[in-house]
């Protein structure tokens, strides 16, 4: 890595050192031995500091990296910059770290010069963002640890004695370039853990098929009790059908006898009113004939009337006693039917309080095997519980598995993703810095435009202004000519000697030259056409600049909505992987799961024997119970049957005693009656007269008991509806029933075939768990080898390692043989005996230095300052050097701080030849340094002096307007 040219704006060791808000310096012809000399505090440390593209100065942080440095204590104002152009592998490259030091804000981007010498964005930095930079860096010109540990050494570099041996060995890991090893290790890994995840999906699909194994002989058992289940539902379902069409058939007959009787009431209710209209006529002839006993009576005093009314009450009396001795008969057919009727239902009534009694009792029995079966269920419990705890531990972190397993394929398809998006992202970068190109182009095109109609315009004014004065110089001359011509002197005698009249005679002489002036004056310019043409052409280029400028808006659109889109899914990315950082926990989890699940399943298996049996009791006990409730439904009491008897017998009792009354009342009537007969003589005028009406009456007496007694005759069982309502009712709970008992025959025919199936694929699940064991059994072989090869390859890393310290400290004695004699050497160990004699080794670092003079060797952490100083220096260089034979990274140059201040003279000349030793040793270009020393200044190649640079105060505006001085 060369510097090539080095802007520092803004920075506060430049202003205070240099008395400059900015300074240029370019390097590019600069070789050998360089160093930076002046002042302390002129800023050396500040521009050597920043003499590379890391984001660093090394000498102002304890930690090699980006993120244990500020630049904004550095810096000051809100436009301070970086910028470096540096040479690498033959390409050049530009860094522009932009600091707003008053916001505490940072841009840095990268680009690379094209062939056509134009500046390419590098590595997706366009967008400013700092660890995309930092990456880019470290892609380009390799890690800050290396690059200030081997390659540029600051003043106030830790010393390699300080460094740890994961330090050391990170830094030998990059030297040796072990990433081939590395990409090895990491495939072998890779591979050992697919083939993991392949073994755990096949050990999940193993252990499952293995399960449904376990729970063969209960599906088995589950077909069996479906399958007797069903025979007796079947059974049921038939009786059940059987009953409901002997009901409907009962049904049918009972509705044929209620047409019947319907036509009977009919003519019931036509008797009626037939006898209540013969009623109506003989009271109608009797009323008649009162009539007639009325007039006759008109001589007759109050006992004619009152055997006219006692006659009236008798008709009246006899007449009722029939209606009440007919309702009598009807109540007391309707009475020994219902008694009839309760004696059966008496003994309905205790064959269902047997029933009942009987139902109880089973219950009783079912409830006894249901409360040993709790207790059974208990005692298993408390077995099982004590397997399940260590169960449900294992398969909590086992349940993960599969989700975990998907979110890998996620992780996959994420990584794809994010890769896509990059590619797109990059493609519409590339047109980005196509169209910022096109701009810049365009930009240099407006300003030459501008300067091109500037120069057309000065030529332009240039020629406006000659014509204006030769035509000045023409019209004056004609104007001194015609006053010479139009007058008269007044002193002819002096006119050769006058002034005005010679003024005017050379003028007129000098008129066809004034004039030539003015017509050549007026002659455009040649170079005028030229740059009109020059305008036209290049105000058609700059014509499409809205063009452009509207395509990078919409580019820089894309890109926004990209990096949205990236930055949403590399999010979803990171958050997948950290959740499959578990994934190695969760398989060890389902390793331990079959055991365990064997164990509850044994338990599992003695508990539901011994309660299956229980269970077997109750089902027995249950289908009794059924048959019982099932006897207990076909038995139906008419429960408002005493109340009905009990109304009809006080009915009855009630017509009795009204007709009791009656009979009285008639026999009074009859002897009231007799009492008159005396009397009858006086009406037998009007008893022949009446005997007619009365033959009429006895007519009609006898036609109204022919109607009775036919009224009598008809029967109505007012009781049928309610029979029949009864009866459709105990079909539609029957009906309800069967439909039940189908719909839980369907399922079980279902259930049957269903288990048939598992029963089925449980046998072929037999033969899968015979492949699925050789296909782990591979799998175990393969991973095995994989891991081998992974355990390998990091072996390999770390011999290679351990390897890496005697080349480097061979070069290192080298240098220091050649330049300070055989007096001291180094030895870098990396492994050494255990404490107690073991044979086995401790991995380790240390850099002990053997003086020959001394004939001692020590620790280089306990040497004295001077000589630690070249020895380190030795070592680092060492570094440099086997990092340049192995073709790493091509740096081309070294750089040092002040390394010298605590050598003695003749040591500071050794110094040098150190220098210039390793510059021999690994072909660099050079070395650029910074010394107070004068003897090591005049050994130099090439002095930088910063004092020259120092701008008086009078000059600090120029220098700010300037941006600086190139050197």
């Amino acid at each position: 890595m060369r510097p090539l040219e080095l802007t520092l704006t803004g920075f506060k060791g430049v202003r205070s050192g240099l008395n400059r808000d900015s300074v240029t310096i370019n390097l590019r012809s600069y070789k050998g031995l360089v160093a930076f000399v002046g002042d302390n505090g002129r800023g050396k440390s500040t521009i050597k500091g920043n003499l590379h593209p890391y984001r660093i100065m090394p000498d102002r942080v304890k930690k090699y990296s980006p993120k244990g440095f500020s630049y904004y204590e550095e810096c000051y104002g809100s436009d301070a910059r970086k910028e470096l152009l540096f040479e690498i592998s033959g390409n050049v490259y530009r860094s522009l770290v932009l600091i707003d030091a008053v916001r505490r804000k940072q841009e840095a981007y990268l680009y690379q010069q094209d062939g056509e010498g134009q500046w390419q964005v590098f590595a997706n930095t366009q967008d400013g963002k700092l660890d995309v930079y930092d990456t880019a860096v470290e892609d380009l010109v390799g890690t800050p640890r290396m690059f200030f540990t081997s390659i540029f050494r600051s003043q106030k570099a830790p010393a390699l004695s300080s460094y740890t041996r994961g330090e050391m060995m990170d830094i030998f890991a990059e030297l040796i370039q072990v990433d081939e090893h590395k990409e090895k290790k990491e495939t072998a890994g890779d591979v050992a853990d697919a083939l993991l995840l392949r073994k755990k999906g096949l050990a999940t699909e193993l252990t499952n098929l293995q399960l449904s194994l376990n729970g063969a002989s209960q599906k088995q058992v589950d077909k069996a009790k479906a399958e007797e289940r069903l025979s007796v539902i079947s059974s049921e379902v038939s009786g059940l059908d059987d009953k409901v069409k002997k009901a409907e058939g009962d049904i049918k007959a009972l509705e044929i006898t209620e047409s019947l009787q319907t036509d009977l009431s009919k003519r019931r209710e036509k008797l009626a009113q037939d006898t209540a209209g013969k009623e109506k006529q003989v009271l109608d002839l009797r009323t008649a004939v009162t009539e007639k006993r009325a007039a006759a009576k008109t001589k007759y005093d109050e006992k004619f009337a009152a055997k006219q009314k006692a006659d009236a009450r008798l008709l009246q009396v006899v007449a009722d006693m029939a209606t009440v001795e007919g309702r009598m008969k009807v109540s007391g057919e309707a009475l020994k039917a219902l008694e009839i009727k309760e004696t059966l239902q008496a003994d309905a009534q205790k064959r269902r309080e047997k029933l009942t009694q009987d139902v109880s009792y089973k219950e009783k029995q079912k409830g006894e095997v249901l409360s040993s079966i709790t207790q059974k269920k208990v005692l298993y419990n408390q077995k099982h519980k004590e397997k399940k705890g260590q169960h449900d531990a294992a398969k909590a972190l086992a349940d993960r598995a599969d989700d975990l397993q998907k979110k890998s394929a996620e992780e996959v398809s994420k990584a794809a993703s994010v890769s896509s998006v990059k590619e797109r992202l990059q493609a519409v970068e590339g047109q980005l810095s196509t169209y910022s190109g096109q701009l810049r182009e365009i930009g240099v095109t407006e300003t030459q435009l501008k300067e091109t109609e500037s120069a057309l315009q000065k030529l332009r004014l240039a020629r406006q202004h000659a014509v204006e004065t030769a035509d000045t110089a023409l019209r004056r001359a004609q104007e001194s000519v015609k006053t010479l011509d139009d007058g008269q002197c007044v002193f002819p005698d002096k006119a050769p000697t006058c002034k005005f009249v010679k003024g005017a005679i050379s003028d007129r002489e000098s008129l066809p030259s004034l004039a030539a002036a003015l017509e050549k004056a007026q002659v455009p310019d040649p170079q005028e056409k030229v740059l009109e043409a020059e305008i036209t052409r290049l105000t058609a280029s700059v014509a499409i600049k809205g063009t452009v400028e509207t395509q990078e808006k919409e580019a820089v659109k894309q890109k926004e909505s990209l990096g949205k889109e990236l930055e949403t899914t590399e999010k979803v990315l990171e958050t997948l992987r950290q959740a499959l950082k578990d994934l190695s926990k969760v398989e060890e989890a389902k390793v331990s799961l079959p055991l365990l699940a064997k164990e509850l399943a044994d338990i599992l298996s003695e508990g539901k024997g011994v309660i299956s049996d229980l269970e077997k009791q109750g089902t027995l006990l249950e289908k009794e119970i059924e048959a019982l409730q099932l006897d207990l439904k076909g038995i139906s009491v008419d429960e408002t049957l005493p109340a009905e008897i009990k109304s009809l017998r006080e009915s009855v009792e009630a017509d009795k005693a009204s007709l009791e009354t009656l009979r009285k009342e008639d026999a009074t009537l009859r002897g009231e009656i007799g009492s008159l007969a005396d009397i009858q003589s006086i009406l037998t005028e009007c008893e022949a007269a009446v005997k007619e009406i009365e033959k009429q009456v006895a007519q009609l007496v006898m036609e109204i008991e022919a109607l009775q007694s036919e009224l009598k005759g008809i029967a109505v069982d007012e009781t049928l509806p309610a029979e029949i309502k009864r009866l459709r009712e105990s079909v539609e709970a029957d009906k309800s029933s069967l439909e039940i008992l189908r719909k839980e025959e369907a399922t079980l025919r279902v259930m049957v075939g269903s288990l048939s199936e598992v029963i089925k694929q449980i046998e072929l699940a037999k033969e899968r768990i015979a492949v699925l064991a050789s296909e782990v059994e591979a799998l175990d072989r393969d991973i095995s080898e994989w891991q081998v090869l992974e355990k390998a390859m990091e072996g390999i890393i770390t011999l290679e390692i351990d390897d890496a310290g005697p080349t480097v400290t061979a070069i290192t004695n080298d240098i220091l043989l050649s330049c300070y004699g055989p007096r001291f050497s180094v030895n870098i160990k990396t492994q050494d005996a255990k404490v107690g004699g073991d044979k086995d080794m401790k991995e380790v670092f240390d850099i002990v230095v053997y003086d020959s003079q001394r004939n001692e060797s020590k620790s280089l952490s306990v040497m004295s300052g001077g000589e630690e100083t070249w020895i380190d220096d030795a070592i680092t260089r060492g570094i440099s050097l086997f990092n340049a034979s192995r073709g790493g990274v091509n740096y081309q140059l070294l750089f040092s701080d002040e390394k010298d201040g605590r050598l003695t003279e003749e040591k500071k000349k050794e110094f040098m030849a150190v220098k210039r030793r390793v510059l021999e040793l690994g072909g660099f270009l050079g070395e650029y340094f910074i010394s107070h020393t004068k003897e090591i200044q005049e050994m130099a190649d090439a002095v930088i002096d910063l004092e020259e640079l120092v701008a008086e105060p009078s000059q600090r505006a120029a220098a700010e307007s300037s941006q600086g001085v190139l050197v």
